[in-house]
């Protein structure tokens, strides 16, 4: 699906969901990569209260652990945009307490062998005891701590399948939403291109960054004569043009693949001259001429097309009911944590409305 409407559930909404540890100590991605130590929190951030949902702390901890993740998976993404987050953060905390402590007191907590295999399950996500071991420590939790957090999981994941159990998206649903939203399934016309890039050479400014070099009018036509000169070759009958890129192409990336882009749609393309010659020359040929651009000059073959085209309802039909699902499971959410909060006592100092 190319867009959906934004946004059904939060990343922290779908941890709870879908049986994640809670949002505070999460398990490694994959079994194959350690996960990245959490970042040391300061002094007065280990004692400072996020929220109190009866009785019960949230430390600001836990929400700089997760606003950590975040920037360790994002790195890009600017600091003010983090601190904005931050009592988004603390709301999601607190619904999470709430759907916890519901769940307690409806019993859901697992037994003794479920949380055993549970615990057995996490450990093995790991390569090894050692690195298990490790993330442990460096998230400054014992194995008690961790059987808790999984428990209380446990018991929310629960809760929330009760809860959404009678949950169902309908053909007419489905259908319905298809037809709304016709545009967000259309696939727009792609080309695969293969490429050699004369590529202008580059140097580090007195910033440290690397820039590249301003090049006189005679350097500039000794890189344009050497690229006519493989476009020369890349055009002639029976030229191999995923070697000749392999052994000129500046573009180390795609060299490797014979300079197989592989397909790609106008958005995809951030040089509009680029953009312009791939989509008019024809499926099989080579452009007749260089394309320059601000990494060099470029020999442009066309290798297929694909025309636009809407995909069809069968196409798109279970990730329609996977959105349908997760927007309703979102409401019903919701709607539980909304009313378990008007009987709760919640108090934050980052928050604007506390009850």
């Amino acid at each position: 699906m190319k867009h959906l409407p934004k946004k059904t559930m939060s990343a922290l909404w779908c941890a709870t969901i879908a049986g994640a540890l809670p949002i505070a100590f999460a398990a490694p991605a994959s079994a194959q990569t350690t996960p990245p130590k959490a970042a040391k929190s300061t002094p007065s951030a280990s004692t400072e209260v996020a929220a109190t949902v009866n009785g019960e702390k949230i430390m600001m901890t836990k929400v700089d652990l997760v606003l950590n993740r975040i920037k360790t998976r994002n790195p890009d993404v600017p600091q003010a945009d983090l601190d904005a987050m931050r009592s988004d953060i603390i709301e999601d905390l607190i619904a999470e307490r709430l759907l916890i402590q519901k769940a307690k007191t409806d019993k859901l907590l697992p037994n003794k062998k479920e949380l055993d295999d549970a615990m057995w399950k996490l450990e093995k996500a790991f390569p090894s005891k050692s690195a298990f071991d490790k993330y442990l420590a460096d998230n400054n939790k014992t194995q008690a701590d961790l059987r808790v957090a999984i428990a209380e999981n446990m018991a929310a994941e629960t809760l929330s399948l009760n809860l959404t159990a009678d949950l169902t998206a309908t053909d007419e649903e489905i259908k319905k939403f298809y037809d709304e939203h016709k545009a967000e399934f259309v696939v727009p016309e792609r080309v695969r291109v293969r490429h050699i890039q004369v590529s202008f050479p580059v140097e580090l400014n007195k910033e440290g960054k690397f820039v590249f070099k301003e090049l006189t009018a005679a350097e500039k036509k000794a890189f344009q004569q050497k690229a006519q000169g493989i476009l020369k070759k890349a055009s002639a009958e029976g030229a191999n043009f995923a070697l000749l890129a392999k052994e000129n192409s500046g573009d180390k990336v795609s060299a490797r693949r014979g300079g197989d882009l592989g397909f790609i749609s106008r958005d995809d393309i951030v040089d509009k001259a680029f953009g312009d010659v791939v989509f008019s020359t024809p499926a099989g040929k080579v452009h007749s001429k260089l394309v320059e651009t601000k990494f060099g000059y470029n020999i442009v073959k066309v290798e297929t097309k694909q025309a636009s085209r809407t995909r069809t309802l069968t196409e798109v039909t279970p990730e329609i009911k996977l959105y349908i699902l997760q927007r309703e499971t979102k409401k019903r959410m919701d709607a539980e944590v909304a009313k378990l909060r008007k009987d709760a006592t919640v108090s934050s100092p980052f928050l604007k409305k506390t009850s």
